[in-house]
């Protein structure tokens, strides 16, 4: 004889309640979630086991697989607190404070379970005097679309994934003279192999305050949810000053807040952020002269630190990123002002430098993006000797620390914009030249890295160069 049986509730509940006493206790935890400037240590089975979203992150071809410390963005820490002793517990309490932020954070989980539950709280607690279009709008979506996630692999999937754009030299479509732009723009890039328009490009402004010292050639990089702005000139200027904006922010007026300005000027520099804390800065043009510094920003002293190291040479224009805890400076132009092919790599743990593997082309005001789950680097772009907008790119694979050269794009670009999402890197906007004629583009193309082809796309509304872009 044969008899099934289940677990009681009552027993059921003893084993969460046990689970969320290692939760807080910290006992077998093998893995932490950094979000902004605070860390959650969990378990990665627990996670795994929770959502396809931590299933894709924690068990499949993903870097974050072998990582024990993951930084997550587009959350803030006290919901992604409330959303983890929910894994952990079966348990969550929503009000009218949190219930958007836990509705929105608990979709991109794929928490499918709280977004019914934030739902139903909606439907139950708006009435027609209080109704907010765009809470309703966001639910109707969520709803619709809900059944055509597979998980959370962008190049696997239709997508609606977001850059975000601030500053550069240019113009919008219906404007006749370039200048500082002062608005910031979100950029998207469609993909969905169930349309007949496989790739689109958007790109909308902000809505809300501006930034307070319009600039190009700044830099920009993440720390948690908010976006820093930094360095930059302005044709007459180089400023040291920090602008943060906060995409979360419910208030249009108030997304940007000043930051602690960097001890030295710069523009036509190298920007990455490590650990979820700490941003680098390096080199760059200050003034007429040409800078081998390196400085450091800590978001929990909110100070920038002159280090006792410096690059090996002074250097400006140069594309700049950071992979596996290692800063690449890549290109850019020497003191004599020409430009190189060379790749620095800087190790922020021990302050050493030294030169890697150099590119097949030299080039300055180069663009550049990681894939991380590969551990390559794509370059595009940038200017000759001559000044000349160059078409070329190349791509950096650090398990043989080698250059190899990749198909010309369909336009020469110096100072292009370029972000990635999954197998897609979105290229736009640059200039042909570095002389007095120069054409300041809004053509956009996009590289498939999978297939190693060009794959031209919708012109975007906007001609621009010297830009910076984040995705989040």
């Amino acid at each position: 004889m044969r008899v099934p049986y289940t677990s009681s509730t009552s027993q059921i509940n003893v084993f969460l309640q046990n689970l969320n006493e290692y939760l807080d206790s910290g006992i077998y935890c093998d893995l932490t979630f950094i979000i902004g400037c605070e860390k959650f240590s969990c378990h990665r089975i627990i996670l795994a086991s929770s959502s396809p979203y931590f299933q894709a992150l924690l068990t499949h071809r993903f870097k974050e697989n072998n990582l024990n410390s993951i930084e997550l963005r587009n959350i803030e820490p006290q919901i992604f607190s409330i959303l983890l002793h929910y894994i952990y517990s079966g348990k969550i309490e929503i009000d009218n404070n949190n219930v958007q932020d836990i509705l929105i954070a608990s979709d991109m989980l794929q928490l499918d379970e709280v977004v019914q539950f934030c739902c139903h709280y909606l439907s139950i607690s708006l009435n027609e005097n209080n109704k907010n279009p765009s809470i309703i709008h966001r639910i109707e979506q969520i709803i619709s679309h809900r059944e055509c996630r597979i998980n959370n692999n962008p190049a696997r999937r239709g997508m609606r994934q977001t850059c975000y754009l601030f500053g550069g030299y240019g113009s919008h479509i219906n404007d006749t003279n370039s200048h500082l732009l002062t608005l910031s723009y979100r950029c998207h890039l469609n993909i969905n192999d169930s349309s007949s328009s496989l790739y689109s490009i958007e790109i909308e402004q902000i809505p809300g305050d501006e930034m307070r010292y319009p600039r190009m050639h700044h830099q920009v990089a993440a720390l948690g949810s908010l976006i820093y702005v930094v360095g930059g000139e302005d044709g007459d200027n180089i400023f040291n000053s920090v602008e943060i904006f906060d995409p979360l922010s419910k208030l249009n007026n108030q997304q940007w807040m000043q930051g602690n300005s960097m001890i030295t000027p710069r523009c036509n520099f190298g920007l990455v952020s490590l650990d979820s804390t700490t941003l680098y800065a390096l080199g760059g043009h200050i003034g007429a002269d040409i800078t081998s510094t390196i400085e450091m920003f800590n978001c929990n002293t909110r100070q920038w630190t002159l280090l006792p190291y410096k690059l090996k040479s002074p250097s400006y224009g140069f594309a700049c990123v950071q992979l596996n805890g290692l800063i690449l400076c890549i290109g850019g132009s020497c003191i004599f002002n020409l430009p190189v092919k060379t790749t620095e790599i800087f190790n922020p743990r021990t302050g050493q430098s030294y030169l890697c593997t150099d590119m097949n082309e030299a080039r300055t005001f180069c663009s550049a993006c990681i894939d991380d789950e590969q551990e390559k680097i794509y370059i595009f772009g940038g200017a000759d000797a001559n000044g000349n907008g160059l078409h070329s790119a190349e791509v950096y694979n650090s398990l043989d620390c080698r250059w190899y050269k990749l198909p010309s794009m369909f336009f020469n670009r110096i100072s292009p914009c370029v972000y990635r999402i999954g197998y897609f890197i979105f290229v736009f906007g640059g200039r042909t030249n570095l002389g007095q004629n120069s054409e300041i583009l809004n053509t956009a193309e996009i590289f498939h890295i999978e297939k190693k082809t060009w794959i031209r796309t919708n012109d975007v509304p906007i001609h621009v160069y010297g830009a910076a872009t984040v995705l989040r």
